[in-house]
């Protein structure tokens, strides 16, 4: 559990879901470059509103050093006015693999599914929506996240090896999945 101070930008996950794709990517590019951390755990912060208040960062958001950067984040933020210990994995410029499946899609339209009981994979658990999945039937390793119908099971996100496998475009709940393996590949814990 890393502890932060005072002066630490804070980009919530509400933020961040709000994102087109191409600033989703040159938000995580920066969060990388600055070596921020990602919150796995939600994790109760102090930020200051004109009055410093107790703020819950939920899974998925970013915490970034304010003393180390170049610039702002490109995004809506808060600074942390108190120290604090957080859940959270620090962000490092070595790289897992992240692998696409692109073939043609489907839109599916179900509940996304954590497989795994902790940890960023359970920020899309239990949201329903569409997505648009890769229709190949090719799976890798093992399943972290799934969309679940009445009937069926898809992969959305699975790991192997080294690699993640990303099995929606970013149409939809497929937004979310694409950032969580993106940033998560360039976590230590």
């Amino acid at each position: 559990m890393p502890r932060i101070d005072n002066n630490y930008y804070a980009i919530d996950i509400s933020e961040i879901a709000k994102l087109e794709y191409n600033e989703m990517k040159e938000f995580i590019n920066w969060v990388v470059y600055n070596e921020g951390f990602l919150i796995t755990q939600p994790s109760i912060v102090i930020i200051d509103l004109n009055k410093k208040i107790r703020y819950t960062l939920g899974i998925g958001s970013v915490v970034v050093n304010s003393e180390v950067v170049d610039s702002e984040p490109p995004i809506q933020y808060y600074k942390i006015a108190g120290s604090e210990w957080i859940d959270a994995c620090k962000i490092n410029r070595n790289k897992k693999k992240v692998i696409y499946v692109n073939q043609e899609y489907i839109i599916k339209k179900g509940t996304a599914i954590s497989l795994e009981s902790k940890g960023i994979f359970l920020l899309l658990n239990g949201m329903n929506g569409e997505v648009k999945i890769s229709n190949k039937e090719e799976k890798y390793g093992i399943q972290l996240i799934i969309l679940k119908d009445l009937n069926n099971r898809y992969n959305l996100l699975s790991l192997d090896k080294d690699a993640y496998y990303v099995y929606t475009d970013y149409y939809g709940l497929g937004k979310i999945v694409h950032y969580v393996a993106e940033i998560y590949s360039y976590c230590s814990e």
